[in-house]
């Protein structure tokens, strides 16, 4: 599989001794192409980590020697990135016009990768942009387009929020696109740049915005013990990931952060606490459109009921297959049916890679009464949703669990389903234990099944814990509120920098 960040330049092939039929073997020549792969990508890297210290001339010693200069300067990388390295032309004044809650900004949201298959532009950045539009502010949402190529190219609008994905180039990968989001940024003349993840191309152009205030989002633990360990990267993907983590929110004017777990990372690594935020992910009005309509999701969830063949009291399970072992499924359910026989488990979701195969494996002794609906369309889910009695959440406690905002659990709550889930993480902050659903202590695995037996052989309880998640949901959990925190933050920037 490709690597998400195709790095530029080449490295000199490394020549072994032939065999006697003439050829080097097949076991040789693919460890030199994994090894020359390596070298290419590191790289890469290093001539942008280069960027910001070619303005002042100081010396980077993560670059290397004079001798990796010349290397790099002969094969036209360091020319090829001129542009870059000059500074930007000045914008021409900004004209500022009343919003309706204050002065109205200019504000670019940033990515480091496209509106999908990732979720975090989708689900998080463009509701926020959305609302951000409603308040009076005009936003533009640049991403670079990598993991969805059909979007390469293409701008459109969405809810007043102007959404441009970047043009690929076809050599100088990664060069090329630090390069064209930072003219995209630039051409946009925002007052104030959210960039969403510290990682990847969006982390190699933050360095380069100079004189442009950037708040910095992260909704992931993403280095070591976090998706590092998870996600398909090099190993040199790894230590930029790692390093960007640590050092690119030092450089940020405010850091929001999704997760309790994320705001005492950030404590960690030195942040003063009147520079970070708490922004947990949030319902969308516009995403969310019909869901409040239960009369008609409830019609709908009797119709999928009977076309899945659910005819007993029925657990859903609605997961990417990350947040816990498969063992654990197949213990939990195998309780279950110990009490309940007549119990059924749907499982909604799609995975990374592999773990779903995975879990039908953990899971074969129960084919009789287990429903794989795999990846679901979103306007069909709050129909799957309420096919279910209880919905239950096994989070393992693990640093991605802890540092995630689970939009899945948002969509359980906004659905009006009652949630078993373990106490890891945010479940902790959107579940209010015994008044919108059930929390138990991870990894007691017999608190889990006893909290999911009882909701089911308690209808009438289980309802009323939905009822009352859906209401506080809508109420106290929308992107309209978090906007105006956001709002707040990039006022206050706005304010320092007036004043200096």
């Amino acid at each position: 599989m490709r690597s998400p960040i195709s790095m530029v330049s080449a490295s000199p092939a490394t020549t072994t001794p032939l065999r006697a039929d003439g050829n080097r073997g097949e076991p040789q020549r693919r460890k030199e192409c994994r090894g020359r792969k390596e070298r290419e990508e590191w790289n890469g890297i290093k001539y942008l980590l280069l960027l910001p210290s070619l303005r002042s001339l100081r010396p980077l010693r993560l670059c290397g020697s004079p001798r990796f200069l010349s290397s790099a300067y002969v094969r036209g990388i360091i020319p090829g990135m001129v542009e870059m390295v000059a500074p930007a032309p000045p914008a021409p004044p900004a004209v500022i016009s009343p919003s309706r809650h204050g002065r109205r900004r200019r504000i670019v949201l940033l990515g480091g990768f496209g509106m999908q298959p990732k979720a975090t532009m989708t689900f998080r950045a463009l509701p926020l942009g959305r609302e951000l539009v409603a308040r009076g502010h005009d936003v533009t949402l640049i991403v670079p387009p990598w993991d969805h190529l059909e979007d390469a190219g293409r701008a459109w609008e969405d809810h007043g929020v102007h959404v441009v994905n970047i043009a690929l180039p076809t050599r100088m990968k990664t060069v090329g696109i630090v390069t064209a989001l930072r003219q995209a940024v630039h051409t946009a003349r925002p007052d104030v740049v959210h960039l969403f993840k510290p990682k990847g191309y969006a982390g190699l152009v933050m360095p380069l915005l100079r004189n442009i205030p950037v708040v910095l989002d992260t909704d992931d633990w993403e280095g070591t013990g976090g998706w590092n360990e998870r996600g398909l990267y090099s190993a040199s993907q790894r230590r930029l990931f790692a390093w960007q983590e640590r050092r690119l929110p030092r450089r940020a004017v405010h850091v929001t952060v999704a997760s309790r777990a994320l705001e005492t990372q950030q404590w960690g690594l030195g942040i003063p606490p009147d520079r970070i935020t708490y922004l947990p992910n949030a319902l969308d009005p516009v995403r969310y459109g019909a869901w409040p309509d239960q009369c008609e999701i409830m019609r709908h969830a009797a119709q999928m009921r009977a076309a899945l063949g659910l005819d007993g009291p029925t657990v859903l399970l609605y997961t990417r297959f990350v947040e816990f072992a498969p063992e654990t499924v197949a213990a939990f359910f195998s309780r279950i049916r110990e009490t309940i026989p007549a119990a059924r488990l749907l499982v909604v979701g799609s995975d990374l890679r592999g773990e779903n195969v995975a879990a039908r494996r953990a899971l074969s002794e129960q084919n009789d009464a287990t429903t794989f609906a795999g990846f679901v369309p979103f306007a069909e889910l709050p129909s799957f949703i309420r096919a279910a009695d209880v919905a239950v959440l096994p989070f393992a406690d693990t640093l991605i669990n802890r540092a995630k905002s689970s939009v899945k659990t948002l969509d359980l709550l906004a659905a009006g389903q009652a949630v078993v889930a373990t106490a890891v993480g945010e479940n902790t902050s959107v579940i209010r234990h015994n008044e919108t659903g059930l929390l138990t202590p991870p990894g007691d695995l017999a608190a889990l099944v006893n909290a999911v037996v009882n909701l089911l052989a308690n209808p009438a309880r289980a309802r009323a814990l939905g009822d009352a998640a859906r209401e506080r949901a809508w109420r106290e959990q929308t992107w309209a509120i978090q906007a105006e925190t956001v709002e707040a933050i990039y006022d206050r920037i706005m304010t320092r920098s007036i004043a200096k």
